[in-house]
């Protein structure tokens, strides 16, 4: 792409439309058929990002694509840090929290349902109710922020830390939020906390992936760690002893193409798991494998899959690394693409 050293490139698809979150610069639209360059978006642009520091980007629930920046705490009512564009003109979330320094300016992941959408950020986990989108004078609301603690409004609610660097809806009304130092499930109906648990390792960023009634968390140095919502109880976690994964630090879940599957990624490279039958169907570690495709030498930071191509991105360890290119995988015939 001829772009270097980004801490980070967060990624969302829509159609044939490859968003490219760039920080420090903007947002690059690919064609994901051609691969050509289709547009650069930046705060200079007519109808620009509000932000260069992009962090997180997601397509929600209605079509519309959410972005998480970095901005200046500015106390304004929406000071950009989230923002919609629904294909003509950008929307600003509201982001004023009573009280002093309460505000979020840092978000880190973005997620949505019909009943709302939510945020990771440095001041909690923060939900938004949708606007009436039949009523152009309508606008999104700020729910609340869960927090561990507050100057004012969003006082401590029971959360692990207020940086809350994931978020994904699990049910209904139940949002998991994954800390800095630990993890939470939150019920927004009625605005508690209603499970907190915490690490006694560095956690790093926690991955989540729900199926049936269970929550699997992924965790740099723990592996997978499962939770049975229906009894409240843990099960097992995959470590690497059990033969499902290779080694306990896990950077990436997704859901598989196929019902009950789940890719990880991690230091062990890519693993296909049937959560059914709790095996793995396919692994390929990093670098080249025998009847399988080259993966990148690094953990990947980001994977998703597309019409049977699975994209991967991987982690920057360092400052000075440039790891700037996405390798494509053909999930058909399990190979490389150039």
């Amino acid at each position: 792409l001829g772009v270097d050293n980004l801490d980070s490139a967060p990624v969302a698809v829509d159609g044939s439309v490859i968003y490219l979150g760039l920080p420090g610069l903007g947002i690059l639209l690919i064609d994901r058929l051609t691969g050509d360059t289709l547009d650069l978006w930046t705060p200079d642009d007519p109808n620009g990002i509000p932000s260069e520091n992009v962090n997180t980007l997601s397509l929600d629930f209605y079509g519309g694509l959410l972005v998480g920046s970095e901005v200046q705490n500015s106390g304004s009512n929406a000071n950009g840090g989230l923002a919609r564009w629904d294909g003509s003109a950008w929307e600003f979330l509201p982001t004023s929290i009573p009280g002093w320094n309460n505000d979020p300016f840092e978000f880190y992941d973005v997620s949505s349902d019909p009943n709302g959408v939510y945020a990771g950020t440095n001041r909690g986990a923060c939900m938004w109710n949708w606007p009436d989108f039949n009523n152009p004078q309508a606008q999104f609301t700020l729910e609340d922020c869960w927090t561990s603690g507050g100057n004012g409004g969003g006082q401590g609610d029971g959360m692990p830390s207020r940086f809350v660097i994931s978020v994904d809806p699990i049910g209904q009304d139940l949002l998991y939020a994954g800390t800095i130092e630990g993890a939470a499930v939150i019920n927004t109906s009625n605005g508690s906390v209603v499970e907190v648990w915490t690490a006694g390792d560095d956690t790093e960023r926690a991955r989540v992936h729900k199926f049936g009634e269970v929550l699997y968390l992924g965790f740099e140095n723990i592996g997978i760690a499962r939770f049975n919502l229906s009894s409240g109880s843990w099960l097992t976690p995959w470590d690497g002893s059990q033969g499902v994964i290779d080694d306990d630090d896990v950077t990436v879940m997704i859901p598989g193409s196929q019902y009950g599957t789940m890719w990880a990624g991690g230091d062990f490279g890519l693993t296909l798991i049937d959560l059914i039958n709790e095996t793995a169907l396919i692994q390929w570690a990093r670098g080249e494998n025998q009847d399988g495709p080259t993966l990148p030498n690094f953990s990947p930071q980001e994977i998703l899959v597309v019409d049977q191509v699975l994209y991967y991105s991987p982690q920057r360890a360092n400052p000075w690394n440039s790891r700037d290119e996405v390798t494509r995988i053909n999930l058909e015939n399990n190979t490389t693409l150039q």
